[in-house]
């Protein structure tokens, strides 16, 4: 791991990263929904079960967009 990744993996602060996911939620109503909208969006333009490379810039925290 290069010496800037990792100190920016010494930064990282799972209760800020939570925290700002709980946040996310009670500012927008539909949080979770926009991340399944998301997935049935691209499963639909790339279709199912083909393999296919996203590249998510600013993933949150937790990487709920990654996880959904």
């Amino acid at each position: 791991m290069s010496d800037s990744r990792h100190t920016a993996a010494l930064k990282f602060d799972q209760t800020r990263a939570s925290e700002s996911e709980e946040q996310s939620r009670i500012a927008l109503a539909a949080y979770e929904a926009c991340h399944e909208l998301t997935a049935c969006m691209l499963t639909a333009a790339l279709g199912a079960g083909n393999p296919a490379e996203v590249l998510i810039a600013g993933a949150g925290g937790t990487a709920q967009e990654i996880v959904t």
